[in-house]
């Protein structure tokens, strides 16, 4: 089991438009996050080249959803990849 929690933050809110009073509007950054999260819910999440080719192929036939990372998938990894991914879509992220 596992559990994102993330914060973004900034200095300053908006001062005009429909994210007046806002950094970010929380229904947009819920659904961004959600989306990156449900990409590896119920997946296997392995580093590359850390396990044999044949139980990586005997995985996929038995219809195992598999994610290879290019890093261990540590929870601290785990957290730099949510962290970048939020921010790539144009959050200032604080922590995950």
């Amino acid at each position: 089991r596992w559990k994102v929690i993330a914060e973004i933050h900034s200095e300053f809110l908006f001062t005009d438009g429909q994210h007046r009073g806002m950094i970010a509007d929380f229904s947009d950054f819920k659904k961004d996050l959600r989306e990156q999260t449900e990409k590896l819910d119920h997946t296997l999440i392995i580093e590359e080249n850390s396990i044999r080719k044949e139980l990586f192929f005997a995985l996929m036939e038995e219809g195992f959803s598999v994610k290879i990372m290019k890093f261990r998938p540590t929870a601290e990894n785990m957290a730099r990849y949510f962290y970048e991914a939020m921010q790539g879509l144009g959050y200032n992220m604080k922590a995950v």
